[in-house]
């Protein structure tokens, strides 16, 4: 991989800006982002600078429109991704992993990637009655926040829709 072959940061930033540019999703139009990656990016159109963090999840995330919108970069956003993936100190995981964020006697914090899958589910099952779903810019994921008593659902429901759930299932309460 060459660095002539992959996209600069500011190329980036300008890629992304092109993007959010294109107005806010509102209905199923083709130009811009999804719904879910809209607002994510959004979070980034005020930085001038990236980091190598915040450059590699911007490239994965216009990977995404390689074949639609943004043709044009097709040819160097996987190298673009792997070099800043290298480059960043801690990279991003864009696996099917479930990660624990973080646990008290209430609930369970659980962070994992946005999955398309995973996002109908919840609106289906209206699972977010039962949590709190936010998003979570600096660590470029969804975060839920579930009681004990709904995590072993939680847990099948993510697994349905192939999440990676192993570390979650010996996953003890903490006494306080």
């Amino acid at each position: 991989m060459s660095e002539n072959n992959i996209l600069t940061k500011e190329q980036l930033i300008a890629y992304n800006m092109q993007m959010l540019n294109r107005g806010e999703p509102n209905q199923w139009d083709f130009a811009g982002y999804n719904k879910h990656d809209f607002y994510r990016m959004a979070d980034l159109a005020d930085k001038k600078q990236l980091s190598d963090k915040q450059a590699h999840w911007i490239a994965a995330v216009l990977k995404k429109y390689t074949r639609t919108q943004l043709t044009e970069i097709a040819e160097v956003i996987d190298d673009t991704i792997e070099y800043y993936k290298a480059c960043s100190a801690v990279p991003i995981s864009l696996d099917t992993k479930v990660e624990v964020a973080g646990k008290n006697k209430l609930r369970v914090a659980i962070l994992w990637q946005f999955n398309k899958k995973f996002a109908e589910l919840l609106k289906q099952k209206k699972t977010s009655e039962n949590c709190q779903l936010n998003w979570q810019s600096t660590q470029g994921a969804w975060i839920i926040r579930v009681t004990w008593e709904n995590l072993k659902a939680l847990i099948s429901d993510f697994e349905s829709v192939g999440l990676n759930c192993e570390n979650l299932k010996s996953l003890k309460k903490p006494s306080r």
